[in-house]
């Protein structure tokens, strides 16, 4: 997600809500964007330009309706870019707490192999040399390969 981020936006701005104790209430009081925004940007140092930057709330099923926010994100807000990551996403949604139906997109990811890595990094002839293991051809790229 960051990498991401850093490769299409000026600016990434990453909030775990696992780890930051602070935001823990974030969403009890209302859902207003302005105040939101304001409370992340004191949270990070940072100012937020919806324009140019990347939102990015991880572990968002932490925070008690965050998910919920997301709707209000999208119809009151639209021109924040955010991407939300859970790892325990699913759990979290079939607890009793609203979710913004129609308002969310999901993505599963998975790890990559090593071959995928490396055709994602412009190896492809040598992911292909590894893969048919062609031993004689990729012992030369061996340190390439490490």
């Amino acid at each position: 997600m960051k990498e991401f981020g850093r490769g299409e936006f000026e600016k990434v701005i990453y909030v775990n809500f696992e780890s930051s104790n602070r935001l823990k209430k974030l969403f009890e009081e209302d859902f207003r964007i302005e105040r939101v925004v304001a409370a992340l940007e004191i949270e990070v140092n940072q100012k937020i330009e919806a324009k140019n930057t990347l939102l990015i709330f991880d572990e968002i099923q932490e925070i008690e309706k965050g998910l919920t926010s997301l709707k209000y994100f999208y119809e009151q807000a639209p021109e924040y870019f955010i991407i939300a990551a859970g790892s325990l996403l699913g759990v979290s949604m079939q607890k009793e707490s609203s979710f913004p139906v129609g308002k969310v997109d999901f993505l599963e990811l998975y790890p990559l192999s090593f071959r995928e890595f490396l055709i994602n990094l412009g190896e492809e002839r040598l992911a292909t040399e590894l893969f048919n293991r062609n031993w004689s051809v990729v012992s030369v790229f061996q340190k390439k390969a490490n």
